[in-house]
């Protein structure tokens, strides 16, 4: 039996009339609408007897001998982009298809992650107190117990706290000012070395009431606003009344710290300080894994040192709230290591408190 003959396929000519694109339709198109592969628009197929416009109009003639011929350059270009444009849509799709499978496979995979079974016990190899959860033997700031304490509210601002803070920082001397210091004969020696005779109020302008702060049950902190318009903390304690802790409000320490630097010494002392966590490790403490670096900068922030403390230690866990941009008050114990070859390097044995109040000060 003969093959049957293979009819070869029609194709009839097509102009766009939006873009001028030139291409191919089947005779046996069973559609009215063709998109243009050049500009993506839905034409309209003449039907049978419809006259056809022409590819090129008088008008178009007439235009195209006015603009300059095309390079060969430009053609291929053209050419380029219309085929690209043509097969845009076929790629879209590709990216769409692998998009969509991207997605569903991530919500698989979690999907198993969330659903899929654990066994939490410890391995059979494993030695004795496998799975149990690590002792701690990190202890608390030695502060006032977490239970007793609470907001200082409005009303004790408005009521007990802001008059002793106003009456304080406006007083003219030291003996105006001493009226509203805590332990005022002890603070009067320390008030006369600190200010060498040059005594001078920093001035009152408000309490913050949109500032929350905790109280214990003798001591509170409060937020004020000196002359100068600085907001600095300070801390009352209840001595006969509220008054004013002059040792925190000027950041007291026995020895200055120009003394501190040039003595070194060995013994552990006190110190306020705005610590901050900073990389500053050589001489005795080049181990960046072993020792945990913070900047100590003085009250006055004239004098900085540096402070270690073993990583992973109490100490390091004490130092954890630090505000690592401005930097916490915080009252340290210190020292510097034996034979210390750096005047501005000291170890940090313990924080006393957070905050420059001086909780284990009673006398």
């Amino acid at each position: 039996m003969a093959d049957a003959p293979v009819k070869s396929r029609k194709w009839n000519g097509f102009v766009c009339p939006a873009c001028r694109k030139v291409f191919r339709v089947p005779a046996d198109h069973d559609g009215r609408g063709v998109v243009c592969p050049a500009c993506r628009r839905m034409l309209r197929l003449p039907e049978a007897g419809e006259e056809t416009p022409p590819l090129v109009t008088s008008g178009s003639r007439r235009r195209r001998r006015s603009e300059p011929s095309k390079s060969a350059e430009d053609r291929r270009a053209e050419k380029v982009f219309d085929e690209t444009f043509a097969h845009k849509q076929g790629a879209d799709t590709t990216v769409g298809r692998m998009v969509a499978a991207s997605v569903i496979t991530v919500i698989v995979l979690l999907l198993v992650g969330i659903f899929w079974p654990r066994d939490d016990k410890p391995p059979a190899d494993a030695g004795p107190g496998a799975g149990a959860e690590p002792p701690s033997n990190v202890e608390p700031v030695p502060q006032v117990p977490e239970e007793k304490l609470e907001l200082v509210t409005p009303e004790t601002i408005r009521d007990d706290l802001e008059p002793v803070a106003k009456a304080f920082l406006r007083a003219k001397d030291p003996e105006e000012a001493l009226k509203w210091v805590r332990h005022p004969e002890k603070t009067r020696k320390r008030m006369e070395t600190f200010h060498e005779g040059r005594f001078r109020s920093k001035g009152f302008r408000s309490v913050s009431l949109a500032e929350v702060f905790p109280r214990g049950d003798d001591w509170a902190k409060i937020l004020v606003e000196v002359e100068d318009f600085t907001r600095v903390p300070m801390w009352l304690v209840k001595d006969d009344g509220w008054k004013v802790d002059w040792e925190s409000w000027v950041g007291w320490s026995p020895t200055s710290w120009e003394k501190i630097r040039e003595r070194r010494p060995t013994g552990p002392f006190k110190l306020r300080a705005t610590v901050s966590p900073v990389i500053y490790y050589n001489f005795r403490f080049k181990n960046e894994t072993e020792w945990a670096c913070y900047a100590l900068a003085s009250p006055d922030g004239e004098s900085t040192i540096y402070g270690y403390a073993p990583r992973g230690g109490e100490v390091h866990s004490s130092l954890g709230a630090v505000d690592t941009v401005r930097g916490s008050r915080m009252l340290l114990e210190v020292r510097y290591p034996d034979n210390s070859a750096s005047d501005n390097q000291v170890l940090i044995d313990r924080v006393v408190c957070e905050g420059w109040l001086d909780l284990e000060d009673g006398s």
